[in-house]
């Protein structure tokens, strides 16, 4: 949590110096807020809060802006091991993504679409009366995202976005091994500020 609000304060600090600093330069920073699904290697804490914040900026006029996101999840469960009996489950990642980001600006709705590579960090914990399971680590991947934005007062809009990504990550212990996808489906809402 405490990466996602620097992530946020250092997107607000970037957003105010936009003004002078990048007067010649186009872009957006939006607050992202969603559900990411992840695979059965998370059960049963594989459906996890994710919030973020996206950043956009090109030169004016340019195809293509350049995309900076920081976006964390995390999700808790209790199930029934068969072999460990109750269990209390949480995992985590934050997704450090770069790449970039296709944005139609000439209407109200404004779809977009992008794409990346990414560092995500992953965190699994798992409790019961048997075992105690406390393991992270980082993975490097892919990303990509789709979505659509929709002005609602000047410099300010709303909209949805769909991402996918995909990370292996090692979290075994000594000389284990437990590869899982530390990326996943992801669907939120975005609301933010362009200039």
């Amino acid at each position: 949590m405490r990466r996602l609000l620097g992530a946020a304060a250092l997107s607000a600090a970037i957003a105010a110096w936009s003004g002078p600093c990048l007067a010649a330069y186009e872009g957006s920073v939006d607050l992202f807020g969603g559900v990411k699904s992840l695979n059965a290697d998370w059960e049963p804490a594989d459906t996890q809060n994710q919030y973020g914040v996206e950043l956009a900026f090109a030169p004016e006029r340019s195809r293509v802006w350049f995309a900076l996101d920081v976006l964390a999840s995390s999700g808790t469960a209790d199930s029934v091991d068969p072999a460990n009996g109750p269990t209390h489950v949480h995992g985590s990642t934050v997704e450090y993504t770069i790449g970039v980001r296709k944005v139609w600006t000439r209407h109200i709705v404004r779809p977009q679409f992008g794409a990346g590579g990414a560092v995500v960090t992953a965190h699994l914990e798992k409790t019961s009366n048997m075992v105690s399971l406390d393991r992270k680590n980082n993975g490097v991947g892919l990303w990509v995202e789709a979505g659509c934005t929709f002005r609602i007062v000047e410099h300010f809009h709303l909209g949805i976005d769909a991402r996918y990504s995909k990370a292996d990550v090692d979290l075994g212990q000594d000389f284990d091994t437990l590869h899982v996808n530390a990326g996943g489906t992801q669907l939120g809402i975005v609301i933010g500020y362009d200039w």
